[in-house]
């Protein structure tokens, strides 16, 4: 009983873990960073590697080669070895009819069927569209989005280059606030610092960004079950609708064949 509790109290604790992506932009500079539980784990800029000189030295490289040829050799065998099976059973089927057909008990395989209410590639994707579509609307629903700072600094070196450009950036940040607003819970917008300035001076145009994205863990499983049941939703919906239009073929073709009956009995009557 005790381990239980232990067990549930640690996937409690997992699935309230808030999960919080930082980035910040400043001129070329760009810093992506995620914190779990308050530790921060940095993706963006990445630590420059060091160079290990030993891995460019003839004999490591050498060995390389060696690996790399012996791979590509395994590779092939596994490749003509698989061909050669298949050729063989190829050929052992092909023995196996002739037999039949000398004997005489040989019987061609009838044509399958289409079946018209099988669930198409097409019809799959359209439910994986389905899914995808729901997971993003639970996802904009949940997501957290703090904004601390927008400050971007229009500049081209044109005076009537930065004016267009300016006019252009100005409604992309509204059109871009308005839409978060819409779809995510945004914080921070009344004491965020947001602005777009012209610099017919420079000729560079800069940013300086802010903004924070949270999320806790038992919300990501929550998008994942929404999105599998509309996509088996839309599955079935798809089926059945296929399965009617299915029956309704048939009983049209019965009653064309109904009518063709009557009237070959009309004919020979006739006759």
């Amino acid at each position: 009983m005790t381990g239980l509790m232990i067990t549930l109290c640690i996937i409690a604790f997992i699935l309230l873990i808030k999960a919080k992506v930082i980035l910040i932009l400043h001129d070329d500079e760009m810093t992506l960073k995620l914190r779990i539980c308050g530790i921060p784990i940095t993706i963006l800029p990445k630590k420059e590697k060091k160079v290990d000189l030993d891995y460019y030295s003839k004999e490591a490289m050498e060995k390389r080669r060696l690996a790399e040829i012996k791979k590509a050799k395994k590779k092939q065998e596994k490749k003509e070895k698989k061909k050669k099976a298949k050729e063989d059973k190829a050929n052992k089927q092909k023995a196996k009819i002739e037999k039949l057909k000398k004997e005489g008990k040989y019987k061609e395989p009838k044509p399958k069927e289409k079946d018209e209410t099988a669930l198409t590639l097409a019809d799959n994707i359209n439910a994986g569209a389905s899914a995808l579509g729901k997971f993003f609307y639970q996802f904009g629903k949940r997501l957290r989005v703090d904004v601390t700072r927008i400050v971007i600094t229009v500049a081209t070196g044109d005076a009537a280059n930065t004016a267009i450009m300016y006019g252009a950036v100005v409604s992309a940040v509204n059109v871009l606030l308005e839409l978060l607003q819409r779809i995510t819970n945004i914080d921070g917008l009344k004491d965020a610092e947001i602005d777009v300035k012209c610099d017919y001076l420079s000729e560079k145009t800069t940013a300086d960004i802010h903004v924070a994205l949270s999320l806790r863990v038992w919300h990501l499983f929550d998008f994942i079950i929404a999105a599998i049941k509309a996509f088996f939703k839309k599955r079935k919906i798809i089926k059945t609708a296929k399965i009617k239009l299915a029956a309704r073929k048939h009983k049209a073709a019965e009653i064309i064949r109904a009518k063709r009956r009557a009237a070959a009995k009309r004919s020979n009557a006739r006759s």
